[in-house]
C-alpha cells in the first residue's frame, strides 16, 4: 500500500546583520561573552573600561586601582577579564531582557588618534519554538488521526507554534505541494510570539491513490535557533459513500411458497456499506441473509448481501429493494444507494365476498358477486354452491355467464335463504372464499318492550329507567328507527337528525333512557320499530309504576284552643299520601321521638305543660320519609284551684290571726275575689287584709302560671262561737269580671270538750248476761269524738258503750270514756262488776294418820259459806273450808263440800276407802294411795276446767282486741279529721 503524501511546514530564522553595531546572537539560558578590542601597544595603558546596556552602566573596571564592579542588571551575574588586546564581558544565564545595544567605552591614560574608544554590540536573544500543535474543530490532533471525514467535506486545520525568537516560519504541504493558508499572531511575550496558520482542505475521493488508504498532511517549522526544522503531521481518514448498488437473481414466474435467492452488491464505500432488504416498505428479516465485505486496492470496500426467503401471493408485483448505506450517508442524511427488482408470483385465485350477509324482499332479484384476484388472472372457471351443495345454474332460477364471478337469483323466495359460496379456478389451482354469503329474506319486525330496572321504581333514588324495544321476529333484526309511546301518545322518535348538531342522531333507537324517573313518568309505554322493510305493529304496553314517599306534613289540631288536662287530637295531614300509602307516622316533641305513637292522629290526653312545644310529624312508607310538618302548640289553662278552700275551716276561740289561702292556675291570667256570706271583701276592710302573689310556671310539675291570694282575719277581741261563724268564698274571675271558678268554706270558732257526763258511774251484772248500755256525753267544737277503753285498750269508738253479748268474769273492771277534739281531751270512768256463783275443789293431805280435806272456792262476791257431807249426810261443822279426819275405822265414804255465796251454790266430793282391816300404817298407805287417786282425778277435772277457762278467756281477749282495733281506728279517724279541720 502506498504511503500517504506529507505536507512539510518549514520555519526559517534569518539574521540580518549590519556593520555597526556588531551583531551578537545568544540563546536564552546560555552564557553571553562580549569582546571589546584593546590596543595597549599603540594606545598606551588603559585607565578604565565601562560597559553600558543602552544608557545604563552595567560594569566598570579600572586596572590602575584594580577595581571591578558589576552593576544594574548584571550586578550578580556579570564579570570581566582583560589583557592587552581585549576586554571580555560575560554574564550567565542570558535572559530575554538582556537583549539590546551594549557599548564598551575604553579610556586610555593618553589620547592617541586612531585608538578605539567606543565599541557597540547588538545583543539578540534567540529561542527555539516551545511547541507546535495541530487543531481540528478546537481539538488537538498533533501526530494523530482525524477520522470520519466525509467526501467533499472542507476540513479546516490550524497549526499553532508557541514561542521562538525570532518568530519562526510555518508552512503546510500536501505531498511536495505547498498549501497556502492564513497566518496570524495570537500573542507575544519575551519568549517570542505564538502564531497560527490555518488552511482549508476539501477532501475528495481523488485524493485516494490506487493503494492509499489515508491522507497525510505534514507541516514544517524553523527559525535561527534551530539547527534542524521541526515537523508535525496530521493523518486524515476519509469516509466515502457507496458508488453503485445492483441486485441479481431469478424473479420471474415464481410459484407461491417457493424460495427465492437474491444477491445485492455495493461498491466504492469507505467504510464498508451496510445492506438492508425491503419488500416494498416492509423490512425483510431472514435468517438466510449473509453479508460479506472486502477491502479493495483503492481503499474502498465491496459488500455482497445474499438473501433467501419464501414468497407468497402477497409478494406478486411487489418490488424488493436493497439499500446500501454507511456513515457518510447517515451522517449527512444522504439517500442510500438503492437497487430494486419486481417479483412475479403465480398463485391460485384468492376469493372474497363483498358482503357476508345479503338480504332481499320476497319476489325481488338478488345479485351475488365474488371478488377475486389471481396470477394468472384469466382464464377462470366459476362454480356456485348453496349450503355447500352444487347449484345447477342452467335453470331459470339463476342467471350467470361463463368466466364471470356473479350470480343472479330471480324472484327470491324464503326457500332461497341460505349460505352461498363460489369456487374459482385458474391454471394454478382453485380458490374459495373464507366465509359464505348469508342470504336472508327481509320481513317487517315484531317487537316487544322491556324495562330495566323493572317496575315499580322508587322516586327518591332518582334512577334512570331504560326501555328496550326488542325485535322478536323480523329480518333484518336491527331497527333503524323507533317510535316511543306513552299511554298511546307519541313520546319521541329516535334517532333525531333534523339538526346537524342534534345529540340524538347517532344513538341506538331501540333504547330509550328515562332519566331520574319520578311520578310524572307513570304510564303505559309501547314502541313501534322500523327496519329497512317497514314498521312493526305497536308493542304490548308495559306499565311503569313509580313509588314515592309521602309529601310534606301539616299538623291540624282538633280544636283551636288547647287547654291543660283536656285532650286534643293532632292530625298529620299530608300534601300527598305517597305511593304506597303512608302507613307509619313518627311524632316529635322538639327533637325527641314520641314512643308508641305511629298513627296519623296523635291523641294527647291529658294535655300538660310539656305539651306546649314545637311538635312535628313525618310520614313513612316503604319508599322513605316525607317532609316534616311543624306546629307550635300553645297550651292554655282553664282556671283551676291549685289550693282551694276546705269545706270547713275552724279556729280556736283564742286565735288572734286566721288565714284563708286560695291559689288559682289560669292562662290567660285571671283575678281572685273574696266574699263573706256572699258579700265581697275589700282589702283593709274592717279586720281583713288581702295579699296576692304571681306564681310562675313550674315546669317539672307541669303547673302553669298561677295567682296565690291570702285573706287574713285579725280579731280585735276573743272570738264568739256563735257570732263569728260565717261562710267565706274564693272566686276566680276573668279580667272582665265573669265568674270562672268558686270555692267555699264554712268557718266556725272551736273549743275543747267540757262537761263530760256518764249515764251511770257503776254497773253490776251477772256473769253470762248482757249488761245495759252506758251513755257518755260532753260539749265542744268540733263535736267531741268519744271512745271507751278497758285495760289500756280502746274497745269502742262511740259515745254509747254497748255490750253486744254476755259478759264473763274476765270483763270485770274499770271502763274509761274519753271525749276529745283537736283542741283537747277529757275523760270519766265506769266500774263494771261481774258476779257469778262459786266453784269448788277438794284436796286431801295425809299427815301422821290424819286426813286433811280442803275445799277451795272461787266466786263473786267472794263471801262464802261451807257445808260438809259424808255419804250425803250433813256433818255439822263450823262452816270452815277445811275438814280433818282421824285414821279410825268407819271413816270410809263419800265426802262432799257445799259452797254458797249470794249468787249461787257449788259442790265438790271425794271418796275415802274402808280401812278397818288395815293397820294404821297400812291405812295411811291406803289413804295416801286413795288421796293420790283423788288428787289425780281432781287434777284431771281441774285441767279440763282450766282448758275450758283458757278458751273462754282467749275468746274474750279476741273480742276485746277487735274492739280495741275499732277504738284505735276511730281515734286515728278522729286525728285525721282533726288534722284536716
Amino acid at each position: 500500500m502506498r504511503q500517504p503524501e506529507l505536507i512539510f511546514l518549514t520555519v526559517f530564522f534569518f539574521n540580518v546583520l549590519g556593520q555597526h553595531p556588531q551583531d551578537v546572537k545568544v540563546r536564552t539560558g546560555e552564557g553571553t561573552i562580549l569582546n571589546c578590542t584593546i590596543n595597549t601597544e599603540q594606545c598606551g595603558q588603559v585607565h578604565s573600561i565601562k560597559w553600558y546596556q543602552e544608557n545604563t552602566r552595567v560594569f566598570v573596571y579600572s586596572p590602575i586601582s584594580n577595581f571591578k564592579k558589576a552593576e544594574a542588571t548584571l550586578k550578580k551575574r556579570g564579570s570581566m577579564v582583560s589583557d592587552n588586546t581585549s576586554a571580555l564581558l560575560s554574564f550567565y544565564p542570558t535572559r530575554y531582557e538582556d537583549e539590546g545595544i551594549y557599548k564598551c567605552e575604553v579610556t586610555y591614560l593618553e589620547i592617541h588618534r586612531g585608538c578605539p574608544v567606543v565599541q557597540a554590540f547588538n545583543l539578540r536573544t534567540i529561542e527555539k519554538p516551545a511547541r507546535q500543535r495541530i487543531l481540528y474543530n478546537s481539538t488537538v490532533y498533533t501526530n494523530s488521526l482525524i477520522t470520519n471525514l466525509p467526501e467533499g467535506y472542507e476540513a479546516v486545520l490550524v497549526c499553532e507554534s508557541e514561542g521562538g525568537r525570532p518568530t519562526p516560519s510555518v508552512n503546510w504541504y500536501l505531498g511536495a505541494t505547498l498549501i497556502q493558508g492564513k497566518e496570524s499572531v495570537l500573542s507575544t511575550s519575551n519568549k517570542g510570539a505564538t502564531i497560527s496558520k490555518e488552511i482549508k482542505l476539501k477532501v475528495l475521493r481523488e485524493h485516494l491513490g490506487e493503494k492509499i488508504s489515508n491522507t497525510f498532511l505534514p507541516l514544517v517549522v524553523k527559525n535561527e535557533a534551530m539547527t534542524n526544522h521541526q515537523e508535525a503531521f496530521v493523518q486524515l481518514d476519509l469516509v466515502l459513500k457507496p458508488l453503485s448498488t445492483t441486485i441479481t437473481g431469478s424473479v420471474d414466474d415464481v410459484l407461491e411458497d417457493e424460495e427465492m435467492y437474491l444477491v445485492c452488491v455495493s461498491k466504492g464505500a469507505r467504510p464498508a456499506a451496510v445492506i438492508s432488504w425491503f419488500n416494498e416498505s416492509n423490512p425483510l428479516f431472514s435468517e438466510q441473509v449473509k453479508h460479506v465485505s472486502s477491502l479493495l486496492a483503492d481503499g474502498t470496500y465491496i459488500t455482497q448481501s445474499k438473501i433467501k426467503f419464501r414468497v407468497t401471493k402477497a409478494d406478486d408485483n411487489h418490488k424488493v429493494y436493497c439499500k446500501a448505506s454507511n456513515e457518510i450517508t447517515e451522517g449527512q442524511s444522504l439517500q442510500p444507494q438503492i437497487a430494486e427488482v419486481k417479483l412475479t408470483v403465480k398463485f391460485v385465485p384468492v376469493v372474497n365476498v363483498r358482503e357476508k350477509d345479503m338480504a332481499a324482499t320476497k319476489g325481488s332479484n338478488l345479485n351475488i358477486t365474488c371478488d377475486y384476484y389471481a396470477n394468472p388472472q384469466f382464464p377462470i372457471s366459476v362454480t356456485w354452491l348453496k349450503n355447500s351443495r352444487l347449484i345447477d345454474t342452467n335453470t331459470s332460477k339463476y342467471l350467470t355467464q361463463s368466466g364471470v364471478s356473479w350470480l343472479i337469483i330471480n324472484s327470491i323466495l324464503p326457500s332461497d335463504q341460505g349460505d352461498y359460496s363460489c369456487l374459482i379456478r385458474n391454471s394454478i389451482g382453485e380458490g374459495k372464499p373464507k366465509y359464505p354469503i348469508n342470504v336472508q329474506v327481509l320481513t317487517v319486525p315484531q317487537v316487544s318492550l322491556k324495562m330495566y330496572p323493572e317496575s315499580p321504581i322508587k322516586e327518591n333514588r332518582k334512577q334512570n329507567v331504560t326501555l328496550f324495544c326488542d325485535v322478536m321476529r323480523g329480518n333484518p333484526s336491527k331497527l333503524i328507527r323507533v317510535k316511543w309511546y306513552m299511554d298511546g301518545i307519541l313520546l319521541t322518535e329516535l334517532p333525531r337528525c333534523q339538526n346537524p348538531l342534534e345529540s340524538l342522531c347517532n344513538v341506538d333507537p331501540s333504547k330509550l333512557i328515562l332519566e331520574s324517573v319520578n311520578r310524572e313518568f307513570v304510564g303505559h309505554y309501547s314502541c313501534e320499530g322500523f327496519n329497512s322493510v317497514g314498521p312493526s305493529p305497536l308493542s304490548t304496553p308495559v306499565e311503569l309504576d313509580v313509588l314515592y314517599p309521602p309529601g310534606a306534613g301539616k299538623i291540624i289540631p282538633s280544636q283551636d284552643k288547647i287547654f291543660k288536662n283536656e285532650e286534643v287530637n293532632l292530625t298529620c295531614e299530608l300534601s300527598n299520601i305517597g305511593k304506597p300509602k303512608a302507613q307509619k307516622f313518627i311524632w316529635f316533641v322538639q327533637d325527641t321521638v314520641i314512643d308508641g305513637v305511629s298513627s296519623q292522629t296523635w291523641q294527647i290526653n291529658p294535655i300538660i305543660l310539656g305539651t306546649q312545644a314545637n311538635i312535628s310529624c313525618v310520614a313513612f312508607n316503604s319508599v322513605g320519609a316525607g317532609t316534616k310538618g311543624f306546629l307550635a302548640v300553645e297550651v292554655l289553662a282553664k282556671p283551676t284551684f291549685l289550693q282551694n278552700l276546705p269545706p270547713y275551716t275552724g279556729t280556736p276561740v283564742n286565735a288572734n290571726k286566721i288565714e284563708f289561702l286560695c291559689q288559682v292556675e289560669c292562662l290567660p291570667s285571671c283575678q281572685i275575689v273574696w266574699l263573706r256570706n256572699e258579700i265581697p271583701i275589700r282589702n283593709q276592710e274592717k279586720n281583713f287584709s288581702i295579699q296576692e302573689k304571681y306564681i310562675p310556671e313550674v315546669l317539672n310539675k307541669g303547673i302553669f302560671p298561677s295567682i296565690l291570694s291570702i285573706l287574713t282575719l285579725t280579731p280585735v277581741s276573743r272570738l264568739s262561737n256563735s257570732k263569728d261563724n260565717s261562710n267565706f268564698s274564693c272566686e276566680a274571675r276573668s279580667r272582665e269580671g265573669a265568674l270562672l271558678l268558686r270555692s267555699v268554706t264554712r268557718f266556725s270558732v272551736e273549743f275543747p270538750p267540757t262537761n263530760l257526763h256518764l249515764s251511770s258511774k257503776e254497773l253490776t251484772v251477772l256473769e253470762n248476761t248482757v249488761p245495759g248500755s252506758i251513755l257518755c256525753s260532753a260539749e265542744g267544737y268540733p263535736a267531741p269524738i268519744f271512745q271507751w277503753t278497758f285495760n289500756g285498750h280502746v274497745i269502742q269508738k262511740d259515745q254509747l258503750l254497748r255490750f253486744s253479748e254476755s259478759v264473763d268474769r274476765g270483763l270485770d273492771g274499770i271502763y274509761t270514756c274519753e271525749a276529745y277534739n283537736r283542741h283537747g281531751i277529757t275523760s270519766s270512768t265506769l266500774t263494771l262488776k261481774v258476779v257469778y256463783p262459786p266453784t269448788c275443789s277438794l284436796h286431801s293431805q295425809i299427815l301422821n294418820s290424819v286426813i286433811k280435806l280442803s275445799c277451795d272456792s272461787k266466786g263473786s262476791p267472794g263471801e262464802f259459806t261451807f257445808n260438809w257431807f259424808r255419804n250425803n249426810q250433813s256433818i255439822l261443822i263450823d262452816g270452815s273450808s277445811v275438814m280433818v279426819l282421824q285414821g279410825e275405822e268407819g271413816m270410809a265414804g263419800t265426802y262432799s263440800c257445799l259452797v254458797n255465796n249470794t249468787i249461787g251454790t257449788s259442790s265438790c266430793e271425794t271418796t275415802i276407802s274402808d280401812l278397818g282391816l288395815l293397820s294404821f300404817a297400812q291405812a295411811d298407805i291406803f289413804i295416801a294411795a286413795t288421796g293420790i287417786v283423788v288428787v289425780a282425778v281432781s287434777a284431771m277435772v281441774g285441767i279440763i276446767l282450766v282448758i275450758w277457762r283458757l278458751r273462754v278467756l282467749r275468746q274474750q281477749r279476741r273480742n276485746r282486741s277487735n274492739k280495741a282495733d275499732e277504738s284505735r281506728k276511730c281515734r286515728n279517724d278522729y286525728n285525721s279529721n282533726s288534722r284536716q279541720l
